[in-house]
């Protein structure tokens, strides 16, 4: 998605948005970490060649199991720029095209929401295991 070697791992990825103002999104990110919950947000960043992209941030806090620190799981898709301005763009309220171009970026996005729900339910269930396995 971005480009990076493993020599930016362990790095904090806000190197990523470069000049790109993404204060609220990031304001969002930090009060659901601290309430301890889902939130969705746009990013803009730059991959490594300085190409711009959005990057659709799905987070949901996943919990605290013993032998682990808090657990959040943020994944992340590359927003395809008809993506973006269909997010960007207020639909007419009738007209056959405005719906199903609004239907069709719900689609996309509702897909993207399931795997990332997939990734947070199967590292629950890893940590649930690990605590179960860690028992006897």
């Amino acid at each position: 998605m971005t480009g990076c070697t493993n020599a930016q791992l362990g790095q904090n990825c806000r190197f990523l948005q470069a000049e790109f103002p993404n204060d609220e999104a990031r304001a969002e990110v930090r009060l659901a970490l601290q309430e301890r919950r889902r939130t969705q947000v746009i990013l803009k960043n730059r991959r490594m060649d300085g190409s711009a992209f959005s990057n659709f941030l799905l987070l949901e806090y996943i919990g605290a199991y013993r032998g682990f620190p808090e657990l959040a799981l943020g994944t992340q898709f590359v927003l395809s720029s008809e993506e973006e301005a269909d997010l960007n763009t207020v639909p007419a309220k009738d007209g056959p095209l405005a719906q199903v171009q609004s239907a069709a970026l719900r689609v996309r996005l509702e897909r993207r929401r399931i795997a990332s729900d997939s990734a947070v339910r199967l590292l629950q269930s890893w940590c649930v295991l690990n605590e179960l396995t860690h028992e006897h």
